[in-house]
């Protein structure tokens, strides 16, 4: 059920690349901040080999009403600069929700270097993910080919075993950017830069909304402001990127040729798995032992969505749906549940419902449904959100939750062209109340782009400067989606 859920940081590089370059990033024990606890201590930052400074915040974990007065500890990881200096620091905020920001951005360090030569680098754990107690149900992770009932049945039962420990209502974005803001209280920054990922991008605008006078810079990689209600918009985002993918194929002579007419054919497909859902035996991609998996529409239409998160993934759905309309569906399924275990490794499961059952599904509007019924996810989400949350209680959200972000703080929104669950709509809509702003689209990218080309730069460039206005994207713009595959020996050298 994870990979439901949508916004999630995308690719991983090789962690073995990872942490070597990282000897390149870190600190060496005695490098500490000014300011920071003495309680920080040497660790090793999301399981790579360099050393930087952990220790935990304590925090309310509900700040008002008559069960305030129970804490929980937050993990925090900082990484300080290479260089001293006076400049403010970065927070990296995670996606999912239900990512660690300790783990989450790794992979993306080698391509951020920069960022760290005269900033510390601060990664909060956010409640309920990572060292801040990870809400995790190991039974509960789809990988793409389970028994939804049974998946249903074991997040039932964590609920039920967290609700004995934790208070779920209290497992919020506000809570989050409240939790952030004791954070920063407690290192002793006056102000700092916000880098947010996919959903991280709206965490970073709710603190941003409730403690504007301490963010200089906030980078937002996916936008997910507020106003968007995940079920909502999933399937509908959904439908536009694979409606472009179909029009970039049929406008490619070659894609064209080896798959004429292919939305008309999906179509087709897509009816028939609804219609008669089909019984196959496929190697698991992970064990290769043999496994009986029924593919009907929504298993398939899943998985396929699954796939356009990334550009290079996505340059294979001409071929895969081709492929099962030959009843061959072990190259899909096989790609999926490959993204999937990349995807839900780390995330705590019982925080993305918590976060999503309480912010998004009560908003959904009444003609949410017709919509979703015209696109190829149907009412998939919204169905799979509808059953999980039955088991998650809801607190009352804020009156102006859903308002604008209105900050004079310098705003920078990187968007993928193709991204399937952020794209540059959203963008647009998390801009409409900050007047300092600026949103650069990423030609030829999906889900996640602050690692792609040259956008490590241009990041690097906003920090400095503070500002987005006199930043030249014009690198990002010739960019062009990769080309598609026509058959297992790879596209065109």
């Amino acid at each position: 059920m994870a990979h439901v859920a949508l916004p999630t940081p995308g690719r991983a590089l090789c962690l073995t690349v990872v942490a070597a370059a990282l000897g390149m990033l870190g600190c060496q024990p005695e490098e500490r901040p000014a300011g920071l606890p003495s309680s920080f201590v040497p660790c090793r930052i999301g399981g790579g080999s360099q050393e930087g400074l952990c220790g935990e915040v304590v925090v309310p974990e509900r700040r008002t009403g008559p069960d305030a007065g129970r804490t929980l500890a937050l993990r925090v990881a900082v990484l300080p600069a290479r260089q001293k200096g006076p400049a403010d620091p970065i927070y990296f905020l995670a996606g999912g929700p239900g990512q660690a920001a300790s783990r989450a951005f790794v992979p993306m360090l080698p391509a951020l270097r920069d960022l760290s030569r005269d900033r510390d680098l601060v990664f909060v754990d956010q409640r309920g993910t990572g060292g801040s107690g990870r809400l995790a149900c190991a039974d509960a992770v789809d990988d793409g080919l389970g028994d939804d009932d049974a998946l249903h049945a074991a997040l039932s039962r964590c609920a039920r075993a967290w609700q004995s420990e934790v208070d779920l209502e209290a497992y919020t974005s506000v809570d989050a950017a409240e939790d952030l803001e004791a954070v920063r209280a407690a290192l002793g920054h006056e102000r700092v830069n916000l880098l947010g990922v996919s959903y991280g991008t709206r965490l970073a605008l709710v603190y941003l909304a409730r403690h504007s006078e301490r963010v200089r810079t906030a980078t937002l990689d996916g936008a997910m402001p507020t106003a968007m209600v995940l079920p909502v918009a999933a399937p509908v985002d959904a439908e536009a990127a694979l409606d472009r993918l179909f029009a970039d194929c049929r406008a490619d002579p070659r894609c064209d040729r080896a798959f004429p007419e292919l939305a008309a054919r999906f179509a087709g497909l897509l009816a028939s798995l609804d219609a008669a859902p089909a019984k196959v035996t496929l190697a698991d991609p992970r064990t290769g032992r043999p496994r009986a998996t029924v593919v009907g529409r929504t298993l398939f239409a899943k998985a396929l969505r699954s796939l356009l998160y990334s550009a290079e993934l996505s340059a294979l759905v001409p071929l895969v749906v081709d492929r099962a309309l030959a009843s061959d569906f072990a190259p899909l399924v096989s790609a999926a549940t490959l993204v999937g275990d990349a995807a839900g490794a780390d995330l705590a499961v019982g925080l993305f419902f918590a976060v999503v059952c309480q912010e998004d599904l009560p908003r959904v509007d009444p003609d949410a449904d017709r919509r979703a019924r015209g696109t190829f996810l149907g009412r998939s989400v919204l169905d799979d959100l509808e059953r999980a949350c039955a088991a998650f209680p809801r607190a009352p959200l804020p009156e102006d939750f859903a308002a604008p972000t209105r900050a004079d703080a310098a705003v920078l929104v990187l968007s993928g062209e193709l991204d399937p669950v952020t794209p540059p709509r959203w963008a647009d809509e998390a801009l409409r109340a900050l007047p300092n702003g600026r949103s650069v689209v990423v030609r030829g990218a999906a889900h996640n782009v602050i690692a792609t080309g040259c956008a490590p730069r241009l990041v690097r460039d906003f920090v400095a400067a503070g500002s987005a206005a006199e930043l030249d994207p014009a690198c990002l713009e010739e960019r062009h989606r990769p080309p598609f595959f026509v058959d297992f020996a790879g596209p065109p050298p």
